[in-house]
């Protein structure tokens, strides 16, 4: 399995979440979300299934800014799964496939949405030759932790005021792919 790890985050836990007198709160940009796979994703390397596919997911662990829980373990993530599958013919045979995951909106327990951008890739691919073909889909496995940020300030955000702290972004978090 071959994810590609390019970019780093810091935990926004330590910017200020601030309220607007509604209650609502202003979340940064750049605020951290660690994702969850809930199911595997497999993209066939015979180009099967090209094209885009919604997938949900759910938020890994609780999001807290400042004090303030924004999201829940298990809240909605709407992504995208995209697969392309590209063939280079010759003397053996080669296609590979590409299945992107690119996730856009976390719904929050109280029914805000917290716009968030990352894509994540893995790489399979078709290997035919006299003696037959080796096949390797692209998989994004079950229990994978994606990292995504907010891709913009969120205003008025609904929040519970909390005594906990951010837990640490999981050791296993897999960083949105380049490109």
């Amino acid at each position: 399995m071959r994810f590609a790890v390019t970019l780093s985050f810091v935990l926004a836990a330590g910017t200020a979440a601030l309220a607007d007198g509604s209650g609502k709160l202003l979340v940064p940009r750049g605020t951290v979300v660690a994702v969850l796979v809930a199911q595997e994703l497999r993209g066939s390397a015979t180009g099967g299934n090209n094209g885009t596919n919604p997938v949900r997911l759910q938020v890994a662990q609780d999001v807290i800014v400042n004090h303030e829980l924004i999201a829940k373990a298990g809240d909605t993530v709407d992504a995208a799964v995209t697969n392309a599958t590209s063939v280079h013919p010759g003397i053996t045979m080669h296609s590979g496939t590409v299945e992107t995951v690119s996730v856009i909106d976390v719904a929050n327990f109280c029914g805000d949405t917290l716009h968030v951008a990352g894509q994540f890739s893995a790489e399979g691919s078709v290997k035919s030759g006299l003696f037959g073909a080796k096949v390797k889909d692209a998989v994004i496995p079950k229990g994978t932790v994606l990292l995504v940020s907010t891709d913009r300030v969120e205003k008025k955000i609904c929040g519970e005021k909390t005594s906990a702290n951010p837990a640490p972004v999981p050791a296993n978090a897999v960083t949105p792919s380049a490109g």
